[in-house]
């Protein structure tokens, strides 16, 4: 019937990322997956994530909270965007934990690269919040990147 609303995806993965997806195959079901989403202590997003460098000891597991902004940006071809970053004064709060996992060496030609695979929990999901939390604790540590 026309009437009949239509159930769907209940949250999206970021771009770039693979996982599981929720689906509700009924408008009853999507309401309340839908509503449960954001609530504390129900769902969590939990990604592996790759960043460059060996993480300390003192380093291996911790929380990152800084807060970020949606900033204006221009691409080369004039196209505006908006990306995150880091916020010094105002933006939102966002926390992160994370775990090492595993720590990787690989060579190329004379160059050794290090990597350390990290287990991240999103307790807020804002847009590059990995990406810019990773990046500020490689910072912190004294890491350098690629």
């Amino acid at each position: 019937p026309a009437d009949r609303m239509q159930a769907g995806l209940v949250h999206r993965l970021d771009v770039q990322t693979s996982g599981l997806l929720v689906v509700a195959t009924q408008q009853r079901t999507f309401e309340k997956f839908r509503s449960e989403v954001g609530r504390p202590g129900l769902w969590y997003k939990e990604y592996v994530a790759l960043m460059h460098g060996t993480l300390p000891r003192n380093l291996w597991d911790g929380m990152v909270n800084h807060r970020l902004k949606l900033v204006d940006w221009t691409r080369p071809n004039g196209k505006k965007m908006q990306r995150s970053a880091l916020a010094f004064e105002g933006g939102q709060y966002a926390e992160t934990r994370y775990q090492a996992m595993g720590f990787y060496k690989m060579k190329v030609e004379r160059k050794t690269f290090t990597y350390t695979l990290v287990r991240v929990r999103l307790l807020h999901g804002l847009l590059h919040q990995i990406r810019i939390h990773l990046a500020a604790l490689s910072r912190d540590a004294g890491l350098e990147g690629p």
